[in-house]
């Protein structure tokens, strides 16, 4: 496991200096929704320590190469990655290849939230953030 520290000097506010990009990957708009309840839960419960930033992509869209570039753009600027997928089918070799390169060459950390299925979301992030 990889820990990252950040120092701060006297006087100065985690909050102003830490920016918290989050991307959502997302197979539809039930999956997206899904995605985006975890980033409302986060930037609530963190905000006073960071900057909340968050961009989505719909995994449909990565069959274009153009922007498939964009989405690894957007994925090497992420401190966390909100993968949200129903889980009933695989992946398009298209998202594989996208998820093999984006994910698998980082040379930073970064978090990755794999979310399968629709389950209620009442009172699941708060069950699974306890642990």
């Amino acid at each position: 496991m990889q820990t990252t520290t950040f120092h701060l000097t006297d006087g100065e506010n985690p909050a102003s200096n830490r920016n918290l990009n989050i991307l959502i990957l997302f197979e539809d708009l039930p999956t997206g929704k899904r995605g985006k309840q975890v980033y409302d839960y986060l930037s609530s419960h963190l905000s006073a320590d960071f900057q909340f930033n968050h961009k989505l992509w719909k995994l449909s869209v990565l069959a274009t190469p153009m922007v498939r570039e964009l989405a690894a753009k957007d994925a090497a600027e992420a401190d966390i990655l909100i993968f949200s997928v129903h889980g009933d089918g695989e992946l398009s070799p298209e998202v594989k290849s996208w998820l093999d390169i984006s994910i698998g060459q980082r040379g930073t950390p970064i978090a990755l939230v794999a979310l399968f299925g629709l389950l209620s979301m009442s009172g699941e992030i708060s069950s699974v953030a306890a642990e």
